[in-house]
């Protein structure tokens, strides 16, 4: 047991180790010191990112606008950048009448370095800049261990991680010595750990975050980690006791087949069922001269696993071996597949589709999938967007749109068509069968286009997907796929990839300091208001996981702020 009251994984510990807390009983109150020295500094930060930033650049320029001495990358926000090029961009944002320098641990020189304001590096032991007069940094793989004077009254920034535990988060408290006695802790997550904490504590989104919101959280995660741990510990502890005193039965059978792996039915199981399981096939093929304290420490695994593992439950398969279901349960919890109930697809209308050439007729095939009972929602059945029919739009001559006697075709005044698989074929049917018969579309006016709405989004667009053609109309169509590369459709398409629950809508972020892409401009005005309903549109899509860190989450918590 360590001092920093980061005992919460001795359940995991092998059933022969011990803890014996009468050696030194000074111990026993490490737990309550430390929870009530993180009470004591209930600040919390939310780290809100802007278009084109880095989460690391916005870590940092927090803890300089904050007047923090320390940074601890607990969450290991600092992803994405080296300590020395974080160091660097410390420097040019320090108050060098407060700092005069930057701490950091080198992973080149493989030493903690002090780095100053005019550019020199030195070891921390020869540096002349103490560290107590540095803005020091320590990166995740210091945050334990590490030992470095600061100065008495230095406030620390301390990162959070997405399931960071108990024991983790008091480790990389305990980087600052005296906590408690002068020091202060304050701590910062992202936007989606702001969110789990909320929800742990039961809290509206809005609501004020501490440090006790905080510590809910961590043991939550301690909690939910420990019970992942248990299979593994009673696989462990069963091995052991079964090839105790014979190394020759440690070699376990390889299993390579597909058929032996994946072949049988998978289901959830109580984590006591797996392992009592595993104790049985254990003894039942156990080897000659088993000891009987070995039976015996099989059954307190068994017991073990029973108490510690009660309620949690594992992916697992019959007749498997205990790897693969281990391997089965890292993939379930990477991916759960949710069972939606099956039901009657809906029977499309046809129609003429020949009629839709010159003109256009909306059809309810899209917006009805299934045969769902009336007044129930359709939120699990909605039909992915495919095949778009692009609409030209007619020229106008009104009031702020002429210009030199010519008519201006209003954005507003163009239309998509949504169209199912099956009107898609109807429509390319009725375009070859009537291809060659003559023109029948107005010279100068431009025909539908038939794209499909990845090429239409596509930069640049698709030149040609489909079209549809009245006869001969080849110069229409060139004007429709002409307006389409001109960006003519951008509302719509925004609007419509947005429906389909797309989280990205440009292929590349633009820089801090350029000009937004038009499409994250429309994307932020069709989303304010509405973030919380734009988020579960992703969700009812079923690309809930491509949500964290999108474009449509920085969309979606910039309208949050302006709230």
């Amino acid at each position: 047991m360590r001092p920093g009251g980061t005992n919460d994984n001795h359940r995991l510990l092998p059933l022969q180790v011990r803890q014996h807390l009468d050696v030194e009983p000074r111990l026993r109150d490490t737990n309550g010191k430390m929870l009530a020295v993180l009470l004591a500094s209930p600040r919390y930060h939310t780290i809100a990112t802007q278009q084109g930033q880095a989460v690391w650049e916005v870590l940092l320029q927090l803890a300089v606008r904050e007047g923090m001495d320390a940074l601890v990358d607990c969450g290991a926000l600092l992803a994405g950048t080296s300590n020395r090029a974080a160091a660097d961009y410390l420097l040019q944002l320090l108050d060098r009448q407060r700092f005069s320098g930057v701490c950091y641990y080198d992973e080149a020189e493989r030493e903690w370095v002090v780095a100053d304001p005019q550019g020199r590096r030195q070891p921390r032991a020869s540096s002349p800049i103490r560290e107590a007069q540095c803005l020091t940094l320590f990166d995740e793989a210091r945050c334990r261990g590490a030992d470095l004077q600061l100065r008495h009254g230095a406030v620390g920034l301390l990162t959070l991680g997405p399931a960071t535990t108990k024991d983790k988060l008091m480790q990389s408290a305990g980087r600052l010595r005296k906590l408690g006695k002068g020091q202060t802790l304050q701590t910062v997550g992202t936007a989606d750990v702001t969110a789990k904490i909320a929800r742990v504590a039961g809290m509206a989104d809005d609501a004020a975050i501490t440090s006790l919101h905080v510590l809910q959280w961590a043991m939550a995660n301690t909690v939910a980690a420990t019970q992942r741990g248990v299979l593994e510990w009673a696989h462990q502890g069963l091995l052991f006791a079964a090839t105790r005193g014979a190394p020759e039965h440690a070699l376990q059978p390889e299993v390579l087949e597909l058929a032996a792996m994946y072949g049988g039915a998978r289901d959830w199981c109580g984590v006591p069922e797996v392992v009592a399981e595993q104790c049985g096939r254990r003894q039942k093929g156990r080897r000659p001269g088993l000891a009987a304290d070995m039976m015996q420490l099989m059954q307190r695994v068994v017991a073990a696993s029973k108490q510690y593992g009660e309620g949690h439950e594992v992916v697992a398969q019959g007749h498997l071996g205990e790897e693969c279901e281990r391997e089965l349960e890292r993939e379930e919890e990477e991916e759960v597949e949710r069972q939606i109930p099956r039901i009657a697809a809906m029977d499309e209308t046809d129609w003429d589709y020949s009629k839709a050439l010159p003109h256009v007729f909306c059809t309810p095939n899209f917006a009805v999938a299934v045969q769902q009972p009336e007044g129930e929602a359709l939120n699990e059945y909605l039909r992915p967007v495919g095949h778009l029919l692009l609409l030209p739009a007619e020229e106008v001559a009104a009031k702020g749109s002429s210009t030199s006697g010519s008519g201006r075709i209003s954005e507003a005044g163009r239309s998509v068509l949504l169209l199912s698989e099956r009107e898609a074929n109807g429509l390319l049917e009725a375009m070859w069968a009537g291809n060659g018969r003559g023109g029948s579309q107005p010279a100068g006016k431009a025909a539908p286009l038939l794209v499909s709405l990845c090429y239409a989004c596509a930069a640049p667009p698709l030149r040609l997907a489909a079209a549809v053609l009245s006869g001969g109309a080849r110069q229409a169509v060139g004007q429709m796929a002409a307006e389409l590369g001109a960006g003519a459709f951008q509302p719509q398409l925004v609007s419509l990839q947005l429906w389909d629950g797309e989280a990205t809508y440009v292929p590349e972020e633009p820089k801090q300091g350029q000009q937004a892409p038009r499409q994250l401009v429309l994307l932020r005005q069709l989303v304010a208001g509405r973030g919380a309903a734009a988020e579960v549109l992703v969700a009812m899509r079923g690309k809930q996981v491509l949500f964290s860190r999108s474009q449509l989450e920085l969309a979606c918590d910039a309208d949050r702020g302006r709230a």
